[in-house]
């Protein structure tokens, strides 16, 4: 269930359009969102990294956290379940040449 009129549907939403997360420098173009449920508990959102020395940085936000979010320019603010905050750019991005540029 998402209510419209919430903070959580903005940070929802925000996400759901965006084609690129950027998380500690590194751009992440798959994650995995999921629906509210209500349950502040909940998993909302998962995403990971693999660093250049082999790394793997996961993320996970709750419902809670998605709320909770605050938003300055194109960056998400929300609180991890480990209790850091984690900032996300937010990008879309689009083919430097589209069919119309082509003539095709």
């Amino acid at each position: 269930m998402i209510t419209q009129n919430t903070k959580s549907c903005v940070a929802l939403d925000l996400l759901s359009s965006a084609s690129t997360l950027e998380i500690d420098g590194h751009l992440i173009s798959d994650w995995e969102l999921d629906g509210l449920t209500g349950d502040d508990s909940e998993l909302a959102l998962v995403c990971s990294y693999t660093s250049e020395s082999g790394y793997i940085y996961e993320f996970r936000f709750t419902e809670g956290s998605l709320k909770n979010a605050t938003l300055t320019n194109h960056y998400l603010s929300l609180i991890n379940v480990e209790g850091t905050k984690v900032v996300i750019g937010l990008y879309r991005l689009i083919p430097f040449f589209g069919n119309k540029d082509m003539g095709v």
